[in-house]
């Protein structure tokens, strides 16, 4: 775990103190639409902390014991394991027929590693968080370097431009650019394959962008929410939020709708166009993690070891299903499975049977 993201969780479950967390997790009890079965379970090694990667039917999962590891997609197998020498400082992407990793820590490099056998492709030394994938390129927001972007084919360096980066983003904007939070208090587009600056406006502190068909909103620590016109960065509507962002906003239905999870335990439903409430449900606090969109079902998992399936229209709660460990990031959804990873290193596909999470 990075030293932002341990600070920030440990801020989150600092502010529950007193509650009691069972060491076994509650089964859900309802009338379960949504009851998938449990197909396979893994333990590849520490916690999953990062989402993971669905690759071509099977599943590349980050380990914080410096491991990332390829799992069968059939049954759970292991089908490589490369020793990375640093924690994953984000979640895994994909570029062709390599696996992209950021890392932090004792060896801050950016790594490209073969999806056929785990071998090291490349690997460039930057202090990057998140990455992002676009046109042959890797854009990576880092630590000291600003935003930095490199060939995916070989690791080498595109273009740089010195921005003092927060810690979200770079997400795609449209087909030509992205947006990434910038510390303290702004959010700014760029042009993807140069880094040419299109737009700079201040949203609030801690920026989280999300950006979908046209569409771009940000949630911020201080408590906000905004949406904001892509093309121009002008504010659209600015709501405030009684309650801080667990992760960053997540949008549904082509930009119609706008999902946030907020740390107090409520998961929020607003109209994608004007921000105005559809539904709220309310979770056991704390929420750490943004919601899981899959169709028109929304999955939203919690500390306690349980993910929650609701419908995304209504709000109403479908059934779900229970780790043997508490989920600390949000899991992973490809063509059916549903691969949840725990706080132990355990990692659960679970399937239902040509349906969508």
């Amino acid at each position: 775990m990075t030293t932002r993201r341990a600070a920030a969780l440990l801020l989150v479950l600092a502010g529950c103190a007193g509650r009691h967390y069972p060491e076994t997790p509650t089964p859900w009890a309802g009338e379960a639409v949504y009851d998938p079965a449990r197909v396979w379970q893994a333990d590849p090694g520490r916690a999953v902390e990062r989402t993971p990667l669905p690759v071509d039917g099977d599943w590349v999962v980050a380990l914080t014991d410096d491991k990332a590891v390829r799992l069968a997609g059939t049954d759970g197998h292991e089908m490589w394991k490369a020793k990375l020498g640093s924690t994953p400082a984000g979640d895994p992407v994909r570029s062709g027929n390599r696996v992209l990793l950021a890392l932090d820590q004792r060896e801050p490099r950016v790594v490209a590693l073969d999806l056929g056998d785990g071998r090291e492709a490349w690997s460039t030394p930057l202090d990057a968080r998140n990455l992002l994938v676009h046109d042959g390129l890797v854009v990576a927001s880092t630590i000291s370097s600003g935003v930095v972007a490199l060939r995916t084919d070989d690791g080498t360096e595109a273009w740089a431009i010195d921005l003092r980066c927060g810690g979200a983003g770079p997400v795609p904007l449209g087909s030509d650019a992205l947006v990434l939070g910038v510390a303290p208090d702004s959010l700014v587009a760029l042009e993807a394959a140069d880094g040419t600056r299109r737009w700079t406006v201040r949203v609030g502190f801690d920026a989280r962008p999300a950006s979908s068909a046209g569409r771009l909103a940000v949630a911020t620590s201080d408590s906000l929410l905004v949406l904001l016109d892509p093309d121009t960065g002008a504010v659209l509507v600015r709501r405030e939020l009684d309650g801080r962002a667990a992760g960053s906003p997540v949008w549904a239905e082509g930009g119609d709708r706008l999902l946030l999870a907020l740390t107090d335990g409520r998961l929020l439903a607003l109209d994608g166009g004007d921000l105005s409430p559809a539904w709220t449900v309310e979770f056991p606090p704390p929420l750490v993690c943004a919601p899981l969109v899959a169709g028109p079902r929304v999955g939203q998992s919690t500390p306690r070891g349980q993910l929650r399936v609701l419908d995304l229209h209504t709000g109403k709660d479908l059934g779900g299903v229970v780790h043997p460990e508490r989920i600390l990031v949000t899991p992973a959804y490809a063509d059916g499975d549903l691969l949840v990873g725990g706080s132990g290193g355990t990692v659960v596909l679970f399937r239902e049977g040509g349906g969508a999470p």
